[in-house]
């Protein structure tokens, strides 16, 4: 890869165009499993959470040659006080668009949100993959994140 990534925190002239990342990833999530089907207000309602929430979480973006082509979105998140451990670290999204995966821009991105992590003491970071996207499936299998537990579902 030639070009320069830069990874930065997200600012609020970048919500859009994260909005634009965000609905790419969620449009291939929908294609691995028509349970993501996006509501009529899904985007300006995750815009909504993003714009209410940028101080809180760590929302950081790659961009290239001023081109935003990625994203991360990682969250501190609570057991209930019956565990001994209870804070923990959460990355919800992490996605960089089709013209640009495979070329470590996701490894970079996911690089900062661990730095965010340990700067607030979290020392134990979980995400939710898809068993049906074996592009996230391969992705945080090579970053050295394993299964611990298996979520099951059933429709009625």
């Amino acid at each position: 890869m030639s070009a320069k990534v830069i990874i930065r925190g997200a600012n609020m002239s970048d919500l859009p165009n994260v909005i634009t990342l965000w609905q790419e990833h969620q449009e291939y999530h929908f294609q691995c499993d028509p349970y993501f089907e996006r509501s009529r207000d899904a985007n300006p309602g995750f815009l909504k959470y993003l714009q209410d929430n940028l101080e809180n979480i760590g929302l950081f973006v790659a961009e290239i040659e001023k081109q935003l082509v990625g994203f991360v979105l990682a969250e501190t998140a609570r057991r209930p006080a019956c565990f001994a451990s209870r804070d923990y670290g959460m990355i919800d999204d992490l996605a960089v668009t089709a013209d640009w995966r495979g070329k470590g821009i996701g490894q970079q991105l996911l690089a900062q949100g661990m730095i965010w992590f340990a700067e607030k003491g979290i020392r134990r970071i979980e995400t939710r993959v898809l068993n049906s996207n074996p592009l996230s499936t391969k992705f945080w299998q090579k970053a050295g994140f394993e299964p611990y537990i298996s979520c099951v579902y059933k429709a009625i």
